[in-house]
């Protein structure tokens, strides 16, 4: 459905969550190139023929799905690069209403339009940006969530390593809308997703993701209102988001969001103070893994990418009628009252319970000697690694760190593609895995490294995400060897004989692999699919 065509619900709405169906990639989450396959979808968007078009970001494409298909077919991209008919991290993604794609090609800082019905290999045109990673009126930096008014042509951007919003009427003019870095109300701390209600003088909603929070700003406001979420406060309560990065509104303003690491997609009812789960990660196959984006079909039902396991699944909608029942019951209550009263003195413990219904008290006395439970540290922190940004000195995202007996520190820079070294104290970090800002899958690269690991032999394994894989680079190596496959991994150990232990995000469970450097792994925990048994992990980290 065209973006900027807004959506009437029924008040009974429900979607089906133990129907959802596969409609793009592996239903069994498994990554992948073919046609039939997705890595790492970033954004989805539905137009109003049901056709389903995907930002397959790992893959550095956009693959166009028309409704029953199979197979989808390459429409921009397929090779990493800067040329017109290339993509580097591809990121949101809009379709108009005479079929123009627009998708954010997020490392070359620039939005992508590519007329419709394009092939692998066409060209596209820079409608956004093109000027180089900067913070100027014509720059990007970073940038994700993408909005196109679908008669205009107006391209609305969530700019998000410069914490702003902001508008270009043509290829050569941009505009500022709002936004600088804080957890004020005009202020986002890295915004990814956003939605703007043409319907209502261009009021616009900001997935104001760092503050997990959405913003809701009116056409021309100085600041926003926190319409969902707690303003930087993350959570699983149902008044609660954490690192939102999509939102989607109706023309009831009921305000749908991408609560990405919660793995659910949130309901906020007009003018309600809390949400409502419409879809989570409890049962397979509705289970979500890292969503990163939604969008609504033109009978209302739900496309959802989700992001890790490697497909965009659909949930339908359905209205159903209500009955009232009414049933009068005769009972009686009995009440039982319990107090508890404990006191507690340097040497002393005192526990007294009251019952009424035995009228029993009894009385304990012990004399005991008191442990130091918690250990307190100063209130105030000390920065020894990073500032926001891509040089020496400075980390975009970093997601993990280790320690060597040296006491050097290993920062995982997600958004850099790099693991940094440092010296603490010093005020530069030095580059030992990877290629800064350079993202890729060739052994002298990753892509979005999420953990690493320093074994006593200096060499480090690094969960590189974006390429399924974990990579050992030996000290003062220039390249990797990759030592695990088809796995994202927040958590690495490796133990003194070589064997490699590794959370299994995707697949909820935890994996080990010989020291003598087998390919072949074995369960050790999990595996049982998500949920809360005994035999069972959800997304491990």
């Amino acid at each position: 459905m065209h973006a900027d065509e807004v959506i009437t619900l029924c008040p009974t709405a429900v979607w089906g969550a133990s129907t959802a169906t596969t409609v793009a990639g592996s239903s069994s989450g498994l990554p992948g190139s073919t046609p039939n396959m997705l890595r790492l979808p970033w954004a989805v968007f539905v137009d109003n023929t049901s056709t389903v078009y995907v930002s397959d970001w790992a893959n550095n494409r956009v693959q166009k799905w028309l409704a029953n298909a199979t197979n989808g077919t390459t429409v921009a991209g397929g090779n990493p690069g800067i040329a017109l008919n290339q993509l580097t991290d591809p990121r949101g993604i809009s379709v108009d209403a005479n079929g123009n794609v627009y998708v954010v090609d997020s490392i070359n800082a620039r939005v992508m339009k590519w007329a419709p019905n394009s092939t692998a290999g066409a060209n596209g045109t820079i409608v956004a940006g093109g000027n180089g990673t900067g913070s100027e009126v014509n720059q990007l930096n970073y940038p994700d969530g993408l909005f196109v008014e679908s008669n205009t042509g107006i391209v609305w951007i969530a700019d998000t390593n410069n914490h702003r919003i902001v508008k270009w009427l043509s290829p050569s003019a941009g505009s500022f809308v709002c936004g600088s870095y804080g957890n004020g109300p005009n202020e986002f701390a890295f915004p990814r997703g956003l939605f703007v209600d043409t319907s209502a003088s261009n009021t616009l909603y900001v997935a104001d993701t760092g503050n997990h929070r959405i913003q809701k700003w009116l056409s021309g406001a100085s600041s926003g209102i926190t319409v969902a979420g707690q303003s930087h406060v993350s959570g699983n309560a149902l008044n609660q988001l954490y690192n939102p990065q999509a939102v989607i509104v109706d023309l009831n303003g009921n305000i749908f969001i991408a609560d990405t690491f919660n793995n659910r997609i949130m309901l906020w009812r007009n003018g309600d103070i809390t949400g409502s789960v419409v879809v989570d990660s409890s049962t397979t196959p509705s289970q979500l893994n890292g969503p990163q984006s939604l969008s609504l079909y033109p009978d209302e039902a739900i496309a959802v990418a989700d992001s890790f396991n490697m497909r965009v699944q659909k949930f339908v909608l359905s209205c159903p009628t209500t009955t009232t029942t009414t049933t009068t019951t005769s009972t009686t209550t009995t009440t039982t009252s319990i107090t508890m009263i404990t006191i507690i003195t340097t040497t002393t413990m005192t526990t007294m319970t009251t019952m009424t219904t035995t009228t029993a008290m009894t009385a304990t006395t012990a004399t005991t000697t008191t442990p130091l439970l918690h250990g307190y540290w100063n209130t105030t922190g000390v920065t020894i690694a990073g500032g926001y940004g891509s040089n020496a000195s400075q980390l975009n995202y970093p997601l993990d760190v280790a320690i060597d007996s040296n006491n050097y520190l290993y920062v995982a820079d997600f958004n850099n593609c790099r693991i940094q070294r440092w010296l603490v104290g010093n005020l530069t970090g030095v580059t030992v895995a990877g290629t800064t800002s350079v993202c890729g899958s060739n052994a002298n690269q990753l892509r979005a490294p999420t953990c690493v690991f320093v074994h006593s032999n200096g060499a480090l394994y690094i969960s590189d995400s974006s390429n399924t894989r974990i990579q050992r680079w030996t000290n003062g190596a220039s390249s990797g060897t990759t030592v695990a496959t088809n796995i994202i991994s927040y958590g690495v150990y490796v133990d003194s004989s070589g064997t490699l232990y590794a959370s299994d995000w995707n697949n909820h469970q935890v994996l080990r692999w010989p020291g003598s450097g087998g390919i072949t792994n074995v369960i050790i925990a999990g595996g049982n699919g998500p949920g809360s048994a005994s035999n069972q992990l959800s997304s491990p980290k």
